[in-house]
């Protein structure tokens, strides 16, 4: 990455500590783009400015907020490598952090904190364009996925969203932007096994990647009340580049409910245009019948003198003959066949990708 193309957000209460961070990193990244925001208010203004490609964020600004900061500021900044700037080598905060959005933590008291916060940012940002670089045609044809029912996501290395198709809001009730930058944990219940959640964050590929595994997601709400349980099927694979570096899962979830219930409603309709389509059959054999017969009695009062006449009755009398026979074949054919809709699984259509 050209180093006068690195645009970095510092946010941080401590002007003495921007400075300091800004001239190091300007060592590091010389001609790249340093801004400065002193409180969450204006981290919150900020971050939609620019595509940053990295934000620092002082620990101390997260305790002015009752809320979780860093999963919006992953949601608005989903490219951006986010570094955390803490205090000590807390692990628990460390992974809590990252969980929650971060890339990354570094402790700010160390002798070292400069230099490591330059090394920690040269390989996250190589990494992060490694994976934005890596083709997405096969999974991401927007053209294909947007229009499947089934929903197709994303994820990071870290297990957090950075695709998720729209029918996310059919199955689940959220937006696709609810859960970008959130960890994959957002939509499987507690009570889930370890083994399911790890194969949505599915890291094999080929024949020992996850194919049709039945797990259930939580809806948007309350993830304990069993109504908004969903039971699906999970295809999903990993990512990775060419020299073997774990670059994300793709999966494919399938409401199994949803689709059973489909199809039987779909075949209900058959049912009855079939059972219309008889009724309509009965009728009109009826009024051929009735049209035959009168041409009949019609054809028996007339003398010599409407022979004319009885040849055009006669035409009519055939032709009515041949309707009522069409209409037996017709409506014996639509008793024994009932059409059943023909259904084509997404697993199909990605098998020719």
């Amino acid at each position: 990455m050209q180093t006068d193309a690195v645009s970095i957000l510092l946010a941080n209460q401590q002007a003495e500590e921007i400075k300091r961070t800004t001239v190091s990193l300007r060592r590091f990244y010389p001609g790249c783009l340093v801004e400065a925001v002193y409180s969450l208010e204006e981290l919150s203004e900020w971050v939609s400015k620019l595509p940053w490609h990295v934000i620092l964020l002082d620990q101390q600004l997260l305790r002015q907020s009752a809320t979780s900061v860093l999963p919006e500021l992953r949601r608005s900044a989903p490219k951006a490598v986010i570094i955390l700037q803490c205090d000590d080598n807390d692990v628990a905060l460390a992974m809590e952090a990252m969980e929650a959005g971060a890339d990354y933590c570094v402790c700010d008291q160390s002798s070292t904190f400069l230099t490591d916060l330059s090394a920690v940012m040269h390989t996250l940002l190589e990494k992060r364009e490694r994976t934005l670089a890596v083709p997405r045609s096969r999974w991401r044809d927007a053209q294909l996925i947007e229009r499947v029912l089934d929903l197709v996501y994303e994820l990071d290395t870290e297990g957090r969203f950075v695709y998720v198709s729209p029918a996310v809001g059919i199955l689940l009730g959220y937006a696709p932007e609810e859960l970008i930058g959130s960890h994959y944990s957002k939509v499987l219940p507690s009570g889930e096994s370890r083994l399911a959640q790890r194969r949505f964050d599915e890291r094999r590929t080929g024949d020992r990647a996850t194919r049709n595994l039945e797990l259930r997601l939580a809806s948007k709400g309350n993830p304990s009340e069993e109504g908004l349980r969903k039971d699906i099927e999970l295809n999903a694979e990993g990512m990775y580049a060419e020299h073997g570096e774990f670059l994300g899962t793709v999966g494919v979830v399938r409401h199994i409910g949803g689709r059973m219930q489909e199809q039987r409603l779909q075949e209900q309709k058959m049912e009855a245009l079939a059972g219309l389509t008889s009724e309509i059959i009965f009728d009109l054999n009826a009024l051929l019948i009735a049209m035959v017969g009168y041409s009949r009695i019609l054809l028996q009062g007339l003398g010599q003198e409407g022979l004319r006449r009885k040849q055009f009755i006669e035409q009519v009398e055939k032709a009515g003959e041949l309707s009522t026979e069409l209409a037996r074949q017709l409506e014996a054919f639509s008793r024994s066949q009932v059409p059943r809709p023909a259904e084509q699984g997404l697993k199909q259509v990605f098998s020719q990708l």
